[in-house]
C-alpha cells in the first residue's frame, strides 16, 4: 500500500528546506585500545562539538535516536542493523564548530545527523517490529510483595566481588527465610 501526503502553498511563500550543518568539521580515525561498547567522552562548548572515540554504531545511536529532533530524549535500547563490519569496531573522533547554535542537542542531533550523512555517505531506513514484552500484573488477590523496612538490608557493595554472591548470602534475608536458597518473592 502507498501512501502520499501533499501540502499545498501558496505561489511566492514556499520556503527551501534548509539543512542544518557545521561550519567546519573534523572527522579522524581514533586508534585507542577500546572494548566494541566503550565510550569515550568529549569536551563541547556552546558552539563546539568535540567527541573522542566513537564508533559509528554509537554516533547513529547518538544523532537518530537520543538526539533525533534535537531535543534529549532517553532512548530505550533501540537495535541498530546492518551496515558493515567496522561501523561497530572503528572509531572516530568528531572536532564540529556551529557559529549561532547554542543547543548541544542540536548539535548532537541534526547537525550530526547531516555530518553522517556527507561524511559516511550514511543512510537510514526506520522500521517497526513486534516484540515479545513481559507484562507485570497484579493478580485479583492483590499484590504479595512486602514493603520495604529501614536498615532491613545492606546495600551490596559491587566493587567488593564479582560475580555478586549467590541468593543464600543476600543480607537482606536470613537463612530463615530462604527455602531452598529461593527467598519467599521468588516462590
Amino acid at each position: 500500500m502507498l501512501v502520499c501526503a501533499a501540502l499545498a502553498i501558496a505561489p511566492g511563500s514556499a520556503q527551501p528546506l534548509v539543512k542544518p550543518e557545521f561550519d567546519v568539521a573534523s572527522i579522524k580515525p581514533c586508534w585507542a585500545d577500546l572494548p566494541p561498547d566503550a565510550r569515550s567522552g568529549g569536551n563541547s562548548s556552546p558552539e563546539l562539538l568535540a567527541i573522542d572515540c566513537q564508533t559509528v554504531r554509537s554516533l547513529i545511536g547518538t544523532a537518530y535516536v537520543a538526539f533525533a529532533t534535537g531535543v534529549r530524549v532517553t532512548p530505550l535500547k533501540v537495535p541498530i542493523e546492518g551496515g558493515p563490519a567496522w561501523i561497530g569496531s572503528e572509531r572516530y573522533e568528531i572536532k564540529a564548530r556551529a557559529e549561532g547554535v547554542k543547543n548541544q542537542a542540536m548539535m548532537y542531533g541534526p547537525l550530526l545527523q547531516a555530518l553522517l550523512e556527507d561524511r559516511f555517505q550514511l543512510r537510514i531506513h526506520r522500521e517497526t517490529r513486534e516484540a515479545p514484552v513481559y507484562a507485570l500484573i497484579v493478580l485479583k488477590k492483590g499484590a504479595k510483595l512486602r514493603p520495604f523496612k529501614e536498615e532491613s538490608c545492606n546495600p551490596y557493595d559491587i566493587t567488593a566481588s564479582f560475580p555478586p554472591p549467590p541468593a543464600t548470602e543476600n543480607p537482606c534475608l536470613t537463612r530463615g527465610e530462604m527455602k531452598d536458597g529461593v527467598p519467599p518473592s521468588m516462590r
